[in-house]
C-alpha cells in the first residue's frame, strides 16, 4: 500500500515527526513511527494528523510567546525563535494545504 500523500506532507513538519516518532512511540501506539506504519495505522486518519497538526501549532504559538516573556535577549534566543518560527511555518503550511478552511 502506497503512502498518502497527506502522510507525506505531514512528515516535512518536524513537529509531527516528533510526535509521531517519539511521543506516539513511546506511548505504545506506534512500533516505529515510519510513514509507512503511520499511514496504514487505521487510527491516523486525516482528520486525526490534522487535528495533531492544530495542537501542536498552538502549542508552537505558546512556546513562541512563552520565550518572548521569558528571555532576556541573550544569544540562545535569536536562535530558538528562528527554530520555533520555522516550525510553525511548517505547520502553517501543512495546515493550509489539509487543514479545514476553519483551522487557524
Amino acid at each position: 500500500m502506497a503512502v498518502r500523500q497527506l502522510i507525506r506532507d505531514a512528515f516535512q513538519c518536524d513537529e509531527l515527526v516528533h510526535q509521531f516518532k517519539i511521543l506516539d512511540v513511546e506511548d505504545g501506539l506506534l512500533a516505529t513511527g515510519s510513514e509507512k506504519e503511520v499511514s496504514q495505522n487505521k487510527l491516523y486518519t486525516d482528520m486525526y494528523i490534522t487535528d495533531e497538526a492544530k495542537n501542536r501549532l498552538d502549542l508552537t504559538n505558546k512556546k513562541i510567546d512563552r520565550l518572548g516573556e521569558d528571555t532576556d535577549n541573550d544569544a540562545t534566543y535569536k536562535i530558538e525563535l528562528e527554530f520555533l518560527e520555522k516550525e510553525k511555518n511548517q505547520l502553517l503550511e501543512f495546515l493550509t494545504k489539509w487543514g479545514p478552511k476553519d483551522a487557524f
